[in-house]
């Protein structure tokens, strides 16, 4: 029997960034990236490609808000665990992404370490 890694979408909007989220989900995690995108479009059109167990969503993608775009992805009947990544996160924004069904949020200054054990939590089931 074979196991499957779980499937992972990187939707982040600076190159630099988006290279070196890949490279720790790489080298430090269990996940299978399905699709990198660095755009609201390339994004949508990655979700229709694929069905991830995750997206990491940087707040401030390029092309849409991403809280309209998880706004319009629920809308559409999609169902998947969100953590979004952002530099900042106001308390409006952190509002509507819980409210949106978000799983979990990271700040992009915190530690790598953090990062993957909010996706392995995520993953499991938590929040």
């Amino acid at each position: 029997m074979t196991f499957q890694k779980p499937g992972i979408i990187l939707a982040e909007g600076h190159p630099v960034t988006l290279k070196g989220l890949q490279q720790l989900i790489i080298e430090e995690s269990p996940f299978q990236i399905l699709a990198t995108c660095a755009d609201a479009n390339t994004t949508l059109q990655a979700l229709s490609k694929h069905q991830p167990d995750i997206l990491l969503l940087d707040l401030d993608l390029p092309g849409k808000c991403a809280l309209k775009l998880l706004a319009e992805l629920i809308q559409a009947g999609h169902i998947i665990k969100v953590v979004v990544i952002a530099i900042h996160i106001d308390e409006h924004r952190l509002r509507e992404a819980i409210r949106l069904g978000v799983r979990g949020m990271l700040l992009k200054s915190m530690p790598t370490c953090l990062l993957l054990q909010c996706l392995l939590k995520v993953l499991e089931g938590g929040e």
